[in-house]
């Protein structure tokens, strides 16, 4: 027990008041809300995302992929994943980013049927730092969505998620 308080009173200073180190491999979790336009309707709903990769002094390129529960107009249940590769530079508190989404599939439920619509877009980024391990980030995300059950189609989506992120490694 006597061990256990000499290691609290330095360790867990250590921890709180001190930075972390620039490490080279990084993960990242965070929630946010999205909100913006899919064709006319308006979306909002509730965002997941994760970010791992490497970091090389102040440049990072990361793999990002997001998981957001969507309401899109009168729909209450649609999903729309996405994943990419982001790449972005650290500044002074300061984060900027640039994401090219890969893939991204919405699946919107309508009764008894579900429709999925795929397609690609780019996200922008930009973070502040509020606290050793926190981010407030601010993404636009633009998708343009070209496949729906395998037929072609041209819709678009334009949205902002505003999330709060931990790094954890």
């Amino acid at each position: 027990m006597r061990h256990f308080i000499v290691y609290s009173i330095f360790i867990i200073p250590i921890l709180l008041f001190t930075s972390k180190s620039h490490a080279f491999f990084h993960l990242e979790t965070g929630i946010g809300y999205n909100r913006g336009h899919y064709q006319t309707n308006k979306i909002q709903g509730i965002g997941l995302n994760a970010k791992t990769g490497f970091e090389v002094g102040t440049f990072f390129i990361f793999a990002d992929v997001g998981y957001h529960d969507l309401q899109l107009g009168s729909t209450p249940t649609s999903k729309l994943t996405d994943t990419g590769i982001t790449i972005g530079k650290d500044f002074r508190g300061w984060r900027f980013w640039y994401t090219y989404i890969m893939s991204a599939t919405l699946s919107i439920e309508s009764g008894s049927t579900t429709t999925d619509i795929e397609g690609d877009g780019m996200k922008l980024g930009i973070s502040g730092k509020v606290a050793n391990s926190a981010h407030l980030n601010l993404e636009a995300r633009f998708i343009d969505f070209k496949e729906s059950n395998s037929s072609p189609v041209t819709e678009f989506m334009d949205a902002g998620f505003l999330s709060i992120s931990w790094v954890l490694w």
